[in-house]
C-alpha cells in the first residue's frame, strides 16, 4: 500500500508541473518504489484509462512515506520517509486528486534545510549530539483513517495528526481531546467495526498497572466512539518492551499475537547515548515465547494463550469461529526484512511475507499455527 502510493505519484509527478517544496538528491540508481514524489496541493481530474463504473463515487484517503531526501536529511530507511497525505475523490465518472505532505515538525526542519539534525528510527542525525536522548521525528507516514468526521495521519513514531479533509493541510497534532495519555503512542493500524461505527486501538508506553509499584511495559487499548470521544477500556501488563504494529477486533474481542520482537535493554541505552539508531535494539528474540492477548471489548479480564514463536507484522483480519479465534497475519522468514532488507530500499526490491493462519481454540487455550501454500518469495 506505501510503496504503492510512492509509485503512483511519482508517476503523477513526472507528467505534471507541479511545484516542490525540496531539493532532490535521490541517486539514480534507485528503484521507482522508492523515488521522491512531489506534491500536489491544488487539485486536478486525472486522465482515466477506461471508464468509472456507474454508481461508484466517493473520496479515498491514502498516506505512506514519499520523500526520503528532503533539505539534507537521507534517509536509511523508507519508515523515516515523510508522509504524504493523498485525496482520490471519484465522482461524475472522473477522479480528481491532490496531496500534500503532513506539516510534522521534521518536515518543517527539513524545508527550513536543517534536515541533517534530524534523526529517525533508523537514521541518525550527522552529529552526535542531536541523536543523543532524541525519540524519533515523528513521520505521519504509515496510514489514513477517517473516523467521527477526522481524517488522521499515523505512524509508530508520534501522535496522530489531524488533517483537513477538504484541502489536505495539517490541522495539528489529535488527542481526542485529552484522552489520549500524554506519552503513549496510537498504533498506526486502527480497526473500525462497521456494525457499530466504533474504532478500536492500541498503544504502547511505560506506566504502573495493578498493586505494581514499579512502571513497566503496559499495552493501553482504546475505544473511538462514532461521534469522536475516546475512552480506555483496557490496560495490559507486559513482560517486555514489545515492537507491535497491528492488531485486530472480532465482535467480542481485541486480539493481540505479541511476537517477540523486543528491546533489547542494553542496546536501548546505546540508542538512548546516540550510538546506535533506536531501530537497532529491537530484534526477533525466540526464546521469548510469543504471546497472544484477547481484550474483551465490553470488559472483563483478558485472556493470555502462549503459542509458538514466530515473525510477524501486519494482521490481515480476525473472525469467530464456534468459539475460535482466527487470525490471519502475514508471516516472514526473518525479521532481517526491516532490519537488514530495507535498509537497502533505494537499489533492492523488497522482500514479502505470506499469508499464515493462527486458530486460538476455546477448548483448551491452545494456538494452532496453520500452513499455507500461497508463501511468497523474492
Amino acid at each position: 500500500m506505501i510503496a504503492g502510493q510512492s509509485t503512483f505519484l511519482q508517476r503523477i509527478g513526472r507528467s505534471s508541473e507541479f511545484s516542490d517544496e525540496s531539493p532532490r538528491l535521490t541517486p539514480v540508481d534507485t528503484i521507482p518504489l522508492y523515488r521522491s514524489a512531489s506534491h500536489c496541493p491544488d487539485e486536478i481530474t486525472l486522465r482515466l484509462t477506461g471508464q468509472v463504473p456507474n454508481g461508484l463515487r466517493g473520496t479515498l484517503f491514502r498516506n505512506g512515506p514519499a520523500d526520503f531526501d528532503a533539505g539534507g536529511f537521507y534517509a536509511a530507511h523508507p519508515f523515516d520517509g515523510d508522509g504524504l497525505m493523498a485525496k482520490f475523490t471519484i465522482a461524475d465518472g472522473q477522479v480528481r486528486f491532490q496531496s500534500r505532505y503532513v506539516d510534522t515538525p521534521k518536515r518543517r526542519q527539513e524545508l527550513r534545510g536543517n534536515g541533517s539534525r534530524v534523526r529517525g528510527v533508523y537514521t541518525q542525525a550527522a552529529k552526535l549530539w542531536n541523536n543523543i536522548g532524541r525519540l524519533p521525528a515523528d513521520t505521519a507516514n504509515t496510514h489514513a483513517v477517517m473516523h467521527a468526521d477526522r481524517l488522521l495521519a499515523l505512524s509508530d513514531a508520534g501522535r496522530p495528526w489531524e488533517i483537513d479533509p477538504r484541502d489536505l493541510t495539517t490541522i495539528g497534532p489529535c488527542d481526542f481531546n485529552g484522552a489520549l495519555p500524554r506519552f503513549s503512542r496510537f498504533s498506526p493500524h486502527p480497526r473500525i467495526d462497521p456494525e457499530t461505527g466504533e474504532l478500536f486501538n492500541f498503544g504502547l508506553d511505560i506506566s504502573t498497572t495493578g498493586n505494581k509499584v514499579l512502571p513497566g511495559a503496559v499495552l493501553r487499548c482504546f475505544r473511538v466512539s462514532p461521534d469522536g470521544r475516546m475512552d480506555q477500556i483496557a490496560k495490559v501488563a507486559l513482560n517486555h518492551l514489545y515492537i507491535q504494529h497491528d492488531f485486530a477486533i472480532t465482535p467480542n474481542y481485541l486480539v493481540f499475537a505479541l511476537a517477540p520482537i523486543t528491546a533489547d535493554p542494553l542496546e536501548s541505552v546505546l540508542a538512548g547515548l546516540g550510538l546506535r539508531p533506536i531501530g537497532d535494539a529491537a530484534d526477533y528474540r525466540p526464546e521469548q515465547g510469543m504471546t497472544i492477548v484477547l481484550v474483551p471489548r465490553h470488559g472483563g479480564p483478558h485472556r493470555i494463550v502462549e503459542c509458538d514463536p514466530l515473525v510477524y507484522v501486519h494482521v490481515d483480519n480476525a473472525h469467530e469461529d464456534r468459539g475460535d479465534i482466527v487470525l490471519d497475519i502475514i508471516r516472514h522468514d526473518s525479521f532481517e526484512f526491516i532490519t537488514t532488507n530495507l535498509k537497502g530500499f533505494r537499489t533492492e526490491v523488497p522482500t514479502l511475507g505470506w499469508p499464515t493462519r493462527l486458530r486460538i481454540t476455546a477448548a483448551g487455550g491452545r494456538c494452532q499455527i496453520g500452513s499455507s501454500d500461497l508463501r511468497v518469495r523474492r
